[in-house]
Parts: structure tokens; sequence; C-alpha cells
């Protein structure tokens, strides 16, 4: 399903579902300094006022409904410590393990390059992932990824 960004609205065909907007659930995360980082398959975040907005799968949106202030803070720490998608680490500590967006087995960090650049790969050893980083910028309000 496209999701379409522009200004046409249409109300008439769709219900929304409990969200207030279409497409994927999303979860609000207040934004940083720091880079983001984004595991290869997974949109970046958009900025919404002081926060980023990360669309995300349903079960990772109910969990980080769930948890403390205090601890979301504490996991976007982690993520951005550990060079990671906040989304793969929600995603960890739910189940145990990160899922392959590409054929959704569990998957395993590998620190291949000297720069800092890291890939995680399947258990089935057939998907590699890129993690890329994407910084914001308050000059614009957006985010773009750091070449």
């Amino acid at each position: 399903m496209a999701v379409h960004h522009g200004s046409h609205t249409d109300n008439s065909v769709h219900t929304v579902h409990p969200t207030s907007h279409g497409g994927p659930p999303r979860i609000k995360v207040p934004y940083s300094k720091n880079p983001v980082f984004v595991a290869e398959g997974y949109k970046p975040p958009v900025v919404a006022g002081r926060s980023f907005e990360y669309e995300t799968t349903q079960e990772n949106a109910d969990y980080w409904q769930t948890l403390s202030l205090a601890y979301r803070q504490y996991l976007k720490k982690e993520a951005d410590t550990r060079m990671i998608d906040l989304r793969l680490l929600i995603e960890e500590r739910r189940s145990g393990a990160f899922r392959c967006v590409g054929c959704d087995k569990p998957m395993i960090m590998r620190e291949l390059f000297a720069n800092g650049d890291r890939v995680y790969q399947c258990l089935n050893g057939d998907c590699v992932k890129r993690i890329i980083r994407y910084q914001y910028q308050a000059r614009t309000g957006r985010i773009a990824e750091v070449a």
C-alpha cells in the first residue's frame, strides 16, 4: 500500500484505526543532537514538534506505550550508544531478538568497519543489512543521511 505525502485529503474511502493518521503505527521519541541510526529497510523518523515519530509495528508501538518516560529515555540512549535503530532495540527487549526486516528471522549484530559502521545479519545468513546514520538539521527541521 503506497503512502502519499501530499496535501490532498481523502476521508471518503477508509476509516482509520486507533491511530489518528493512516499508515503504520508511530512512536514519539524526543529528538536529541545525536545521530539517528536507521536500519536499512526501515523509514527514517519524521520530525514532529520536539520529537521524532518512528513508523513501527503495532507490537512495538503497544510495548512503547507501556514504558515509563525514564525507561524510554534509557532505551533511546542505549540505541545511540550501540548505534542501532531504536526499533531494533525495542524488538530485542520485547522478544529477545531483532527481526530481520527482509525475512523476519532473528538477527545478530556484527561490527565490520573501522569507521564504526555496523551491519546486522540474519541467523540464516542470507540477509545483511546496513545501519544508516541520519542527523537532525535544526536549520531545515529535517533529518538527512550522514555520508
